[in-house]
């Protein structure tokens, strides 16, 4: 059955506006699921595997607070060390990190030196809070199966004083 609108256009153009409507929604839904697709990679980030691009994707996993994946960037020897020591043999790893590592949103660090000490990479460096705390860090590192992991920490936080 016909309405009134398309009575007067032939039924071939009908059928080619039919079929150019639908090409042209699939072409759009192919564009859109593209540029979802494509700006959900964006926001995946890509980090080196190196110390820097550890200490990097560890603090980010931290400020996001994505626990597990900062668990990822750690040596599982860093809380066995941690768990030989009587008082902090109860705790489970997540309270070893919490306790551990200040957890405020860095904005920045810098790395001031690094070293090699046998198997251990140390990396010294500083780091800004939103808080206006600064950190002067130790950091170690091990390469494990060919990925970096942090071994070692040593926190040293100096409050800022304002004028």
């Amino acid at each position: 059955m016909e309405d009134d609108e398309t009575k007067d256009i032939p039924v071939k153009s009908r059928r080619r506006f039919l079929t150019y409507s639908l090409v042209g929604v699939g072409i759009g839904g192919a564009g859109l699921a593209g540029l979802l697709v494509g700006s959900n990679l964006k926001q995946e980030k890509q980090y080196e595997n190196n110390p820097t691009g550890v200490l990097r994707r560890y603090l980010s996993a931290i400020n996001e607070k994505d626990y597990d994946e900062a668990m990822d960037c750690l040596s599982s020897e860093l809380f066995n060390d941690y768990r030989s020591t009587k008082s902090y043999s109860s705790l489970s790893d997540m309270e070893m990190l919490k306790r551990f590592r200040p957890l405020e949103n860095t904005i920045d660090f810098t790395v001031i030196e690094t070293r090699s000490r046998g198997d251990l990479l140390l990396m010294y460096t500083k780091e800004t809070f939103v808080t206006g705390d600064v950190s002067k860090n130790t950091i170690g590192f091990v390469n494990e199966e060919g990925e970096w992991k942090i071994r070692y920490t040593e926190y040293e936080t100096q409050k800022h004083r304002r004028k």
